[in-house]
């Protein structure tokens, strides 16, 4: 069990540390597609919205991935002691609980986004 787990954060972190040597280095530009512009007031807000909202779920995506990768670290780095463990693995859920969040946020957004300029 410790084994599969220790494979599993060890795969997690590789992961994302070879993740990040491939970014690009230029500015990210988030954007939320909307179903239809056209001419009208509210578009203006929600272009507004739309990129406010886009670059909020980016900070928030990229620190529920930081935790995610700290609590894997913690987690090597407990060396056997049950009570660094379980404060590990709790760093991991409730990372990926905000990940799950996160990604559920950004569906409710389009959907009130295309409910508004429908």
């Amino acid at each position: 069990m410790k084994k599969s787990l220790l494979m599993f954060a060890s795969a997690l972190v590789s992961s994302a540390l070879s993740g990040t040597a491939l970014a690009d280095p230029s500015t990210p530009t988030v954007s939320v597609p909307i179903a239809s512009v056209t001419d009208k007031p509210i578009n203006q807000v929600v272009g507004l919205i739309q990129k406010i909202g886009g670059w909020l779920l980016l900070i928030a995506g990229a620190l529920a991935v930081v935790f995610l990768v700290i609590g894997g670290i913690r987690y090597l780095a407990s060396a056997g002691n049950s009570s660094q463990a379980e404060g590990a693995k709790k760093t991991i859920i409730y990372a990926l609980i905000g990940l799950v969040i996160i990604v559920i946020s950004a569906f409710a957004v389009n959907l009130v986004i295309s409910l508004f300029t429908g």
